[in-house]
């Protein structure tokens, strides 16, 4: 088997290697052989050829305007029927859960506003976001480490994904810049003891101090599954942040040496960074349980490295 992450236009390219990071360390090389990206024209030419051997499609993080666009209807049709028909896997992480969404409502209202029908449909219903405030493109002073609940997956899931068995719900803090949230017909008082909101959808995880709005869902799609999530728990913050906010910190001591007037700006945003980085850190273990959890839910659980 190979697994696949879209690396077209719209993939941001740290959401991209990110997972693919995340896929290569997670799954069993002698199951999983290969973990490579695929762009549009590969996606639509060739699809009669990857479709044999691919385990899971990744759509990561970045925007999902140029997805629609460079796909188009050909490309999401063939997305589709090979999750619908086939029993395909679409993972579709922050901007690729707004694209496997009916409709997307971003930061409406504001000069960042994208709304609009989407092909896919994997969810018949609308991802709206950013569910924190502030976002802001190419930053972090959006971001967050923000509280998810979600499904044990060692526990509530078997190697099929069926959800079940002995149910049970953890907690982390999960990266999250832009994301959506899901607001499904269901009831946030029983939500921790009830995991099904329609007959083809299950809450995977949730945001509880956003009224546990949906932040990650299966959706059963004729033969195949659609995972949508919010937040990256495929993002390995000691690998991926750290560096970054390296480079911050010594943009902020260029400013103090200049005596710059917007040093104190650039302080707070410095000391914002860090604050998520360390809880990022500390939460590590169980984020990765949280991206064990994506996967399981389609159907590799038992392909997964476990600690």
């Amino acid at each position: 088997m190979n697994a696949l992450v879209y690396s077209g236009p719209g993939a941001g390219n740290r959401s991209t290697q990110s997972a693919l990071h995340a896929l290569r360390s997670t799954l069993h090389p002698s199951i999983v052989h290969h973990v490579s990206t695929i762009d549009a024209r590969t996606l639509i030419e060739e699809h009669r050829e990857w479709q044999k051997t691919c385990c899971v499609l990744v759509m990561p993080g970045g925007a999902d305007v140029p997805y629609c666009r460079d796909l188009g209807e050909t490309g999401t049709r063939i997305i589709r029927e090979w999750v619908e028909e086939k029993g395909g896997f679409y993972l579709g992480l922050c901007a690729g859960a707004y694209f496997g969404s009916a409709r997307v409502e971003f930061e409406k209202g504001t000069e960042l506003e994208v709304v609009g029908e989407r092909r896919l449909r994997f969810y018949k219903g609308t991802a709206r976001g950013s569910v924190y405030p502030g976002f802001c493109y190419q930053t972090e002073s959006g971001a967050l480490a923000a509280p998810v609940r979600f499904i044990d997956p060692k526990t509530g899931i078997d190697d099929v994904g069926n959800i079940g068995g002995h149910l049970s719900w953890r907690m982390c803090c999960d990266y999250v810049n832009g994301g959506p949230y899901w607001m499904c017909h269901h009831d946030t008082s029983q939500v921790l003891r009830i995991h099904s909101i329609k007959t083809n959808v299950d809450v995977l995880a949730t945001y509880p101090e956003k009224n546990h709005a949906v932040s990650a869902m299966r959706v059963k799609v004729g033969n195949g599954n659609a995972v949508l999530c919010s937040s990256h728990p495929e993002l390995d913050s000691e690998r991926w942040l750290h560096g970054p906010m390296n480079a911050i910190s010594d943009h902020v001591q260029r400013r103090v040496e200049e005596s710059h007037p917007d040093v104190e700006h650039d302080w707070k945003y410095l000391q914002h960074v860090k604050e998520m980085v360390r809880v990022l850190d500390a939460h590590a273990d169980r984020r990765r349980d949280l991206w064990r959890l994506l996967l399981a839910a389609g159907g590799l659980k038992s392909s997964i490295i476990w600690d």
